[in-house]
Parts: C-alpha cells; sequence; structure tokens
C-alpha cells in the first residue's frame, strides 16, 4: 500500500491543465500521476516498457509519449516527477509529521501527569485523601437572559391574535386587549415593564382577562362583586375610567 493512500487532486487546475489532452492521452497521464504518487519518492522510471504497461496502453504508448511526458521533468537521476505532484507530497509529508509530533507530545505530557501522580501517592502513603474543593461557576451578566421594553410601534402580531382567538376571546376584545396590553406597558416605567419573552407575557395577560371576566359572571355578595369587564364609571373629578381585568384595575379612558 502506498505511504499517502488518498491523492490530493485539485480538478479545476487538472482539467485547465488537460483540456487539450484526448481521451487516451488524458488516461494515460492520470494513470502516470497515480503511479508516481504511490512510489515512495513519488517517481517513474524513465523506460518506455515500463511506463506503457503503467499507461494502460502500450501499443500506442510510442503515439501518447510525446504529449504525456510533456508533463513531467526528467531529474538528474534520470527518474520523471511531475513538479506539482512533488510539492503536493511534500505538503502532505510534512502535515503528516506535523500531526505525529503533536500526537507524541501530548502523550508524553499525560504519561508525566500521570507518573506525577503515582510519585505523590507514594510519598503520601497511608495520609486520607484531601476533599476537593468543588469551585462554584460564576454566573456572568452575559449568561442571563436580559429583557427589553416593549417597542413603542409595537402592534399584535397576527399570530398572537389568532392564539388568542382560539382560546375563546373574541376578535373584538383581543383588538381591545392588544390596545390595552400596549398603552399599559409602554406607559410602565422602571425595571417591571421589562420583559425576557414578550409573547408569554400576552399569553399571561389574555388568561388573566378570560379569568376575571368569568369570576364576574359568577354571583357574588354585592359588597364583593367584581367590576364588569368594560365597565365604566365616571369620578368625582370628571374623568372617564374603565376596568381592565387583564391587569385587576381601573384604567382612565383616553378620549
Amino acid at each position: 500500500m502506498a505511504e499517502f493512500p488518498a491523492l490530493p487532486l485539485w480538478t479545476d487546475a487538472l482539467i485547465g491543465d488537460t483540456y487539450h489532452l484526448t481521451p487516451a492521452e488524458f488516461g494515460a497521464y492520470l494513470r502516470l500521476l497515480i503511479a508516481a504518487w504511490r512510489s515512495p519518492d513519488c517517481s517513474l522510471p524513465n523506460d518506455d516498457g515500463k511506463l506503457g504497461r503503467i499507461a494502460g496502453d502500450a501499443k500506442n504508448w510510442a503515439r501518447l509519449k510525446g504529449t504525456v511526458l510533456g508533463f513531467f521533468t526528467i531529474r538528474e537521476d534520470g527518474t520523471l516527477i511531475q513538479k506539482r505532484l512533488l510539492r503536493e507530497r511534500e505538503y502532505v509529508s510534512r502535515k503528516s509529521q506535523n500531526q505525529s509530533s503533536r500526537a507524541k507530545s501530548r502523550w508524553l505530557k499525560e504519561k508525566e501527569t500521570a507518573d506525577a501522580g503515582d510519585a505523590s501517592r507514594q510519598c503520601h502513603g497511608n495520609a486520607p485523601t484531601p476533599t476537593p474543593i468543588e469551585e462554584k461557576k460564576k454566573t456572568t451578566s452575559s449568561s442571563k437572559r436580559r429583557g427589553s421594553r416593549l417597542p413603542a410601534e409595537w402592534v399584535l402580531p397576527k399570530a398572537w391574535g389568532e392564539w388568542a382567538v382560539a382560546e375563546g376571546m373574541a376578535e373584538a376584545r383581543v383588538r381591545h386587549e392588544a390596545d390595552q396590553f400596549r398603552d399599559y406597558w409602554l406607559g410602565l416605567g422602571g425595571q417591571k415593564a421589562c420583559k425576557v419573552d414578550w409573547q408569554a407575557t400576552w399569553r399571561k395577560w389574555c388568561r388573566t382577562a378570560m379569568e376575571r371576566e368569568a369570576a364576574s359572571r359568577r354571583p357574588s355578595r354585592a359588597s364583593n362583586a367584581v367590576p364588569q369587564y368594560g365597565e365604566q364609571r365616571t369620578t368625582k373629578d370628571g374623568r372617564t375610567i374603565m376596568w381592565a381585568g387583564a391587569i385587576d384595575q381601573w384604567v382612565e379612558v383616553r378620549q
């Protein structure tokens, strides 16, 4: 088996350099390249009889060799080489040597560590093994999910509205809740106005609103009656307010 069974073949350069060859010439050239790659020094013998057999067409080799051997160079020792192929062999050899050196270095390091551990255990004899101290992982601010405010230009996404309708909320009410949702969160300040998942916040808003509405329909004492969803009242100072079930409080109605 060849030292390097895989031959790096740059197809673009190969086609560009051999577009003028006939199929027979191309086939002979490719077979010579493969044979040279398999040889220890990446060379071929300068012998027509051997080259014709390697090319797979000894009968027509005399006609093919004039073109095919134009890609090869004769070395001082009389053998044939292909310069580009030789550079690829040198590159692959260096890469293989570097990988081997790194593997050997890693093995020696692991062996030294193991030997040091054995020596340490021998020196301590029957001494108790110290309890390892577990280091607490530091939680960096970058690992935490950061919340954000609701965008000022926010409008209810279609998928969010369809989800609310599927949960049993009327379309008109979905639009109303979306307005209340936007006004409430845009008007709220501080850290409470920042959420990590606004879609989840919307779902919770809708569920709360529907739960409040269902609770308001149940019979209850007058003193503990829950305001009806959308119920409006006029305050002493003349402002109109409406009960927002999602947040369980009265909100001012903008005219």
